[in-house]
């Protein structure tokens, strides 16, 4: 049984060469009734010559991501609105894989007699540079600011919940955070 697995294994392994590497496969039964795939012809380097014939093998499929590919000199093109251009020209868009509020955690009572919050986020990957971060503070739009930082200032005691967005130039949201709710523990006056 190891020996059949052995056989269609190396079978397998004969197949998934590309044309261009195996233009021809060989198919040879031994002596002891063994079924032999090779790229070797019959009767170079102990095949046997007898009962052999010439596997055909269908064209491999293959796929090209769109939006971009390799040239024959090895450049990385990117086709951008139906024309290529070389990837450091193209105007990608970017596509957000996180965005995240780190400060203040999940129900974390921030002492603030002041009223002075800062808010910290995290965006994966880097904001790009006509994007920005919007502070969405107890349901309004607060600000935009080119990083992910933010002082609140003059906060009211109770309970507040912050949200993240990145927009784009004209505003639109790309991705958001998830919504943190945080208590301002702030001396009564």
């Amino acid at each position: 049984m190891q020996r059949v697995a052995n056989i269609i294994l190396t079978a397998l392994a004969l197949f998934s060469v590309t044309a261009e590497a195996a233009t021809k496969v060989y198919r040879t039964v031994d002596e002891n009734g063994n079924v032999i795939f090779t790229d070797v012809p019959p009767g170079e380097r102990g095949v046997p010559q007898g009962n052999t014939t010439e596997v055909e093998i269908d064209p491999i499929n293959s796929f090209e991501p769109s939006g971009r590919r390799t040239d024959a000199s090895g450049r990385e093109l990117w086709i951008v609105d139906g024309l290529e251009t070389e990837a450091e020209d193209a105007d990608i868009p970017v596509v957000y894989s996180s965005l995240t509020v780190q400060s203040p955690v999940p129900e974390e009572a921030v002492r603030a007699n002041d009223g002075t919050v800062h808010i910290t986020g995290a965006v994966v990957p880097e904001l790009a540079a006509d994007h920005r971060v919007r502070l969405v503070l107890d349901g309004a739009q607060h600000s935009v600011s080119a990083e992910a930082h933010f002082t609140l200032t003059n906060m009211d005691r109770g309970a507040h919940t912050v949200m993240l967005e990145v927009v784009d130039a004209t505003g639109s949201a790309l991705i958001s955070s998830n919504p943190t709710t945080f208590y301002v523990l702030r001396a009564h006056r």
